[in-house]
């Protein structure tokens, strides 16, 4: 407990001059001999004796008024976590003086030795209660932080960055509600206070300068990734803590929603350094409660790097907040025509070119849930395409209502065609470079090499590896072809007769990198059934090369007499086509590492009439032009060849890394969406740039003679840290601690809840209550003592 006035405390001297009053004005008795009312002398001997206990009452409720005025005067202050027991202290106190005034009428008024015996026992019991309960609050409870009145403060003031502080009610976003607070407070501090803004983690300090501390809190802006409130949580604390100042508080700038507080972990990691007996810890609550947004997440695309003429799937949701209704939306498909004079900076502004409308699309979102869309961009142009996908109506937050997406297009990577078959081996070679003039199996675009060579083959040497009927490989080259793909290579498997007895197939070296486990092989009896292909994924790039034509080509002309079955698909496969007579996947495509691999289950070109044995199929042989499946073929020769170690598209906070191609220049300039230029260079073949905070449209332009080289990169917000869901109270208390914070909204409750945590909660409201009725019980007690008695 502590007292705003001390010396106020002085006054309960004065609670003595009742008891000198009761005393020194007592008249002496007169004595009057009236021989006949000497039968009414008992009584008046009772009646003296009630007269004497009222007295006594009296002066006791006189004096007791007159210290609990004098205390309640000197402003006693508890711990806010000890006032229910202070309280629970003065009603048993209340109690115990109850208890006592009826001992003393006891004692007076000579009553029974059983009721003298129970009301000194009560009282005596009460009395103990309250010094035993009483001590021990003052000297082990919680004590207020502070019990100066005045003095400079080390104050730090953390602010919530995350993405959802962008969030706009009442024509303002979370984060401008935030700096307007956080100016009110740096204003109401006491002069030669310390200020720290804490906007991360690093290099914090306080500052006495207030002017200061108002510039840098201007300047904050929302960030593209949740705030670690956690670490710089405990960063502030720390810092507070190792002030000299008397009086240190930690004030918290947050929406409260649930990303920017994920990593709080449980109980047993509590934030380090919060100490409630030293520091002042102020969650000021900005948010607000009931929300309504949509955002466009989880953005995919069938192919990150295309050959010129490619075809690219961009695919994402719609998302719909919990609060928000059902409701029709429009996604709109924009793209920036390829500029290689672009980007540069003017009046310290980054010029790029003007994006246009190229499609749009109209959703119905559900409340709460999501909603699919897809566009397909075609005939990209050689460069790096950005494109933005955009809302069609603003809504709360303006930061999820964009999603930037960046494809680069270039020439194929090399190819390597493994056959044992030399004929078919080139016509395969064809298809991968129609334009090249072939010479011994080999092109500018492409290798021809056969499968018992491979030992020696230096797979990084090329983007893709295609396998026309492979035999069994060795373990050495399936390990090698493994870290290949890996590390974004593609292989294509076109799996024939020479893989070899089905019982056995899985146990092979090469069953490693087949899509799933071969059950059993095909083949339909002499004049027998055959099947045909079915497409499945309609939109899958293997069938850009087909257009609109996926479904409506004349597959039934090209029969399937034998080919593999894969019953069950690893976990990252998926059937692209499929055959109608069992539904047995036909291609099959596989994501493994940051590459692909592509299987067909019957292999192409086949033989018309191979040498001792019957063709599986007559994909390549048919009587009419079997344009459908040179289109199968194009189409999965260009997936994995575009198929590379670059990636193109990153969350915020990720370091990104392009591979800077072969006599690139060395160094870059890098334009940020929010207009930042620096220089980047080239490090162990690769462009790094590890600052993406913001989302956007990265862009690089080569520095230095030559040719101009622009590439680019985008970066998006992740969908976790949009989420628009406030963290519970209890959830808060499990992780900094019961007691160890508070939360206020306005302006007046911040400034009673700072007021509370600094000098603890009054006791002057209570105390005055029971001086009240001390008064009204004196003066009840006063009228009947002092009524003249007949």
């Amino acid at each position: 407990m502590t007292f705003l006035h001390v010396t106020l405390l002085a006054g309960l001297a004065l609670a003595s001059i009742p008891v000198l009053l009761h005393l020194t004005s007592k008249k002496p008795p007169q004595k009057l001999i009236f021989p006949a009312l000497r039968f009414v002398r008992q009584t008046a001997v009772t009646s003296e004796r009630g007269w004497k206990a009222k007295h006594w009452l009296l002066m006791a409720l006189r004096a007791l008024l007159v210290g609990l005025a004098a205390f309640a005067l000197a402003a006693p202050r508890v711990h806010s976590e000890m006032l229910a027991s202070f309280l629970s202290i003065g009603m048993m106190a209340g109690l115990a003086l109850l208890a006592t005034a009826a001992a003393m009428v006891s004692i007076v008024t000579r009553k029974s030795k059983s009721i003298l015996i129970t009301t000194c026992l009560v009282a005596a019991v009460l009395w103990l209660g309250v010094l035993g309960w009483g001590g021990y609050a003052i000297t082990k409870g919680k004590m207020p932080l502070v019990q100066a009145t005045s003095g400079p403060i080390a104050a730090a003031i953390v602010v919530d960055t995350s993405p959802t502080m962008d969030y706009r009610s009442s024509n303002q976003t979370r984060l401008e509600v935030a700096k307007e607070m956080g100016a009110w407070l740096i204003d109401r501090l006491p002069p030669e206070s310390q200020i720290a803004i804490v906007t991360t983690e690093q290099g914090l300090r306080l500052s006495p300068d207030r002017i200061t501390a108002e510039r840098q809190l201007s300047r904050v802006l929302t960030e593209g990734k949740a705030a670690p409130l956690r670490s710089r949580i405990e960063a502030a604390t720390e810092l507070v803590r190792n002030s000299k100042l008397e009086r240190r508080e930690v004030y918290i700038l947050t929406d409260l929603m649930s990303a920017a507080w994920r990593d709080l972990g449980d109980a047993q990691n509590s934030v380090k350094g919060v100490d409630p007996k030293g520091v002042l810890v102020q969650i000021v609550d900005v948010g607000v409660d009931k929300t309504q947004n949509f955002s466009l997440v989880d953005i995919k695309l069938s192919q990150q790097v295309v050959s010129p003429g490619g075809s690219v799937d961009v695919e994402g949701s719609v998302l719909s907040s919990s609060q928000t209704p059902d409701q029709q939306v429009t996604v709109e498909l924009w793209t920036e025509p390829i500029d290689r004079t672009l980007p540069l900076q003017k009046n310290g502004k980054t010029v790029t070119a003007e994006p246009s409308l190229i499609e749009r699309q109209i959703l119905e979102v559900p409340s709460g849930n999501s909603a699919k869309f897809r566009f397909t961009l075609r005939g990209l142009k050689r460069g790096t395409n950005h494109v933005h996908l955009k809302l069609g109506q603003p809504d709360p937050i303006g930061l999820d209502n964009v999603a930037h997406v960046a494809i680069e297009v270039r020439e194929q990577g090399k190819a390597l065609v493994v056959s044992d078959d030399r004929d078919l081996g080139s016509l395969l070679v064809a298809m991968v470079d129609p334009s090249a003039e072939i010479r011994d199996g080999k092109s500018s675009r492409c290798d021809q090499v056969d499968p018992f060579r491979l030992e020696t083959v230096d797979f990084t040497s090329y983007s893709s590896v295609l396998f026309l009927d492979p035999p069994g490989l060795t373990s050495t080259v399936v390990e090698r072809l493994s870290a290949f793909v890996d590390s974004g290579g593609g292989v294509l498997f076109l799996l024939g007769h020479r893989l070899g007895d089905p019982s056995k197939a899985n146990s092979l070296p090469i069953a490693k990198l087949l899509p799933g486990a071969i059950t059993q092989q095909f083949q339909s009896l002499s004049g027998g059934r055959e099947t045909n292909f079915a497409p499945v994924l309609l939109s899958h790039p293997i069938l850009h090369p087909l257009e609109k034509l996926a479904e409506d080509a004349p597959w039934a002309l090209y029969p399937v007499s034998r080919h593999w079955v894969f019953e069950k698909l690893n976990e990252n496969a998926s059937t692209i086509i499929r055959y109608t007579k069992s539904g047995f996947p036909a291609i099959i495509d596989e994501n493994r590492g940051a590459g692909k691999i592509v299987t067909w289950t019957t292999p192409i070109p086949e033989p018309t009439s191979p040498e001792g044995r019957d063709p599986w199929n007559q994909l390549w042989n048919a009587t009419d032009d079997p344009w459908p499946n040179f289109a199968l073929m194009i189409g999965s020769i260009r997936y994995l060849s575009g198929w590379g170690k670059n990636q193109l598209n990153y969350a915020v906070g990720q370091i990104a890394s392009l591979e800077n191609y072969s006599g690139d220049p060395e160094s870059y300039e890098l334009f940020a969406p929010d207009d930042e230029m620096m220089r980047v260079t080239v490090t162990n073949g690769n462009i790094m740039v590890p600052l993406t905070r913001r989302s956007g449209h990265y862009r690089l332009r080569s520095v230095g003679a030559g040719e101009s080289r622009v590439r680019g990169f985008a970066v998006n917000v992740m969908k976790e840290d949009l989420l628009l869901d406030r963290v519970p109270i209890e959830s808060l208390e499990s992780t900094l601690g019961k007691g160890m914070f508070r939360v206020a909204r306005q302006k007046n409750e911040v400034e009673s809840s700072v007021g509370e945590a600094r000098f603890g909660s009054e006791l002057y409201p209570f105390l005055m209550l029971i001086a009240a009725l001390l008064v009204i019980s004196e003066q009840a007690m006063s009228s009947r003592f002092y009524t003249i008695r007949l």
